[in-house]
C-alpha cells in the first residue's frame, strides 16, 4: 500500500473522524455553531478519505434494501428543488437546500462505525454526554426554582431552555432516550451491571426532557411507551399505568394544567396551530402539485392571513402541513414513501437480529423513529437542523 493509503486507512485517522462525529451529534444540545464546525471537520475528513482512496461508502446493505429508500429520497429531493425554483418568492430559495447535506450524517456514520467496538463507543458516548448535559440543566433549574416560586412565577412557564429552544431540546432528548430505553428490560445475566449504568444515565435525560414541558414530545413518548408495551413487552404496561398515576399525583398544579391543555382547542398555542393548519390547507389547495416552495413562508402566509398569534406564519408547526404547503402533494408523497421505506428497513433489521441486546436497541430505534413523526405532527421538526442531525444519526445506527 502507498503512504497515502496507509494514512487514510490508519486507526488514528479513523478515530479522529469518530471523535468529531460524537461531538457533532452531542453538541446539538448546546450550540448549533459548535455542532456545525464539528460536522465540517469530520465530514470533510471523511469525504477526503473517500476521494483519496477512490472508493464509495460501504453502507452494509444489499442493493434491494437501499433501492426504494434511495429512489423515494431522490424523488422528494427533486420536488424540493422544483418547488424552490418555481417558488412564489424564488430569490435565494435554493439556499435552504443546504440542510440536505445532513444526509452525510446517515451515510458517513454507517461508513465510519465499522466495528462493534466503535458502535459501543459512540452509543456510550452519546448516552453519557447527553446525561451529563441533562444533569447540568436540572441543576440550573433547581437553583433557579426557589426564587421563581417566591416571586409567584408560573411554573408552567419555567422550562429548561438554557442552551437551545425547549422544543428542540425535548425532541433531541427523546431521540437519545428511546433507543436505550428497552435495554433497561434486558434479561441477560451478563448485562446486569451495564443495565444499571444505562438506567442511571437515562433518569436525568428523562427528567430534563420532562422539564422542557414540551407537550408534543409528551404525546410522542406516551404513544411510544404504549407501542413498546403492546408489541414488545406486555409486562411493561403493568409498570406504565401506575407510574403515570404516581407521577400525576406528585406534579404541581401549574404543570398539570399545562399537560391537560393538550386537548384544549381554545388554549393559546393550540388555537394558533389550528388556525395555521387551516390556512396551510387553503394555501395547499391553491398550489397542490409542487407547493409554494420553502422560502419566505411568512410572506406567503401574509398573502392569505394576517398573523395574530405568537409565532404564527413563521412556519406551519407540523411536518405534514409544512410539506403539503411547500412541496405540494408530489413532495409530500415522496417524503412519506421515503420514511415508510426506512421504517420497513428498521423492522426488517429487528426481525433478522439474533443478539438479544442489539434486538432491544433496534426496538428502541423503531420507537425513536415513531416518536420523531408523532412529535412532527405538531411541530416542524424536519426543519429543525439539530433534531434532524440526531434523527439521521439514530437512523444510521439501525
Amino acid at each position: 500500500m502507498s503512504k497515502t493509503t496507509d494514512f487514510f486507512t490508519s486507526k488514528t485517522y479513523s478515530n479522529i473522524i469518530l471523535i468529531f462525529l460524537i461531538i457533532h451529534i452531542t453538541s446539538t444540545e448546546i450550540s448549533v455553531a459548535i455542532s456545525s464546525i464539528d460536522f465540517g471537520i469530520w465530514g470533510g475528513m471523511w469525504l477526503i478519505k473517500l476521494f483519496a482512496l477512490k472508493k464509495l461508502p460501504d453502507l452494509y446493505n444489499s442493493k434491494s434494501e437501499l433501492r426504494f429508500i434511495s429512489i423515494f429520497f431522490a424523488g422528494f429531493l427533486l420536488f424540493e428543488i422544483i418547488s424552490r425554483i418555481f417558488a412564489i418568492f424564488p430569490n435565494d430559495a435554493l439556499i435552504g437546500l443546504k440542510r440536505y447535506f445532513l444526509v452525510l450524517v446517515f451515510i458517513g456514520a454507517v461508513d465510519t462505525i465499522t466495528t462493534e467496538k466503535k458502535l459501543r463507543i459512540i452509543l456510550a458516548s452519546v448516552l453519557i454526554i447527553t446525561s451529563f448535559i441533562s444533569i447540568f440543566e436540572i441543576s440550573v433549574y433547581l437553583i433557579k426554582l426557589p426564587g421563581l416560586i417566591s416571586e409567584g412565577f408560573n411554573l408552567s412557564l419555567n422550562r429548561i431552555d438554557y442552551f437551545i429552544h425547549p422544543l428542540t431540546n425535548a425532541e433531541i432528548k427523546a431521540l437519545a432516550f428511546l433507543p436505550f430505553f428497552p435495554l433497561i428490560f434486558s434479561k441477560e445475566k451478563d448485562f446486569k451491571k451495564e443495565k444499571i449504568y444505562v438506567t442511571v444515565l437515562l433518569i436525568p435525560v428523562f427528567i430534563s426532557l420532562f422539564l422542557t414541558l414540551s407537550r408534543n414530545v409528551y404525546i410522542a413518548l406516551l404513544v411510544s411507551f404504549l407501542i413498546y408495551g403492546i408489541f414488545f413487552s406486555r409486562k411493561f404496561l403493568f409498570y406504565l399505568v401506575p407510574s403515570i398515576v404516581i407521577l400525576w399525583l406528585l406534579l404541581p398544579a401549574p404543570i398539570k394544567t399545562r399537560i391537560t391543555s393538550i386537548g384544549d382547542t381554545q388554549f393559546g398555542s393550540n388555537q394558533g396551530r389550528i388556525v395555521m393548519w387551516e390556512t396551510g390547507w387553503k394555501i395547499f389547495l391553491d398550489h397542490p402539485l409542487i407547493g409554494t416552495g420553502d422560502n419566505e413562508i411568512t410572506e406567503v402566509y401574509k398573502l392569505y392571513k394576517k398573523p395574530e398569534f405568537h409565532g404564527e406564519g413563521s412556519h406551519f408547526h407540523s411536518n405534514p402541513v409544512q410539506l403539503l404547503v411547500t412541496c405540494g402533494i408530489s413532495g409530500f408523497t415522496f417524503f412519506y414513501a421515503f420514511m415508510i421505506a426506512l421504517f420497513i428497513k428498521q423492522i426488517s433489521i429487528y426481525q433478522r437480529l439474533n443478539n438479544n441486546r442489539y434486538k432491544l436497541l433496534a426496538s428502541g430505534i423503531i420507537l425513536a423513529f415513531i416518536s420523531y413523526h408523532i412529535a412532527g405532527f405538531f411541530e416542524w421538526v424536519f426543519g429543525d437542523w439539530e433534531v434532524l442531525t440526531v434523527f439521521a444519526f439514530i437512523s444510521s445506527v439501525s
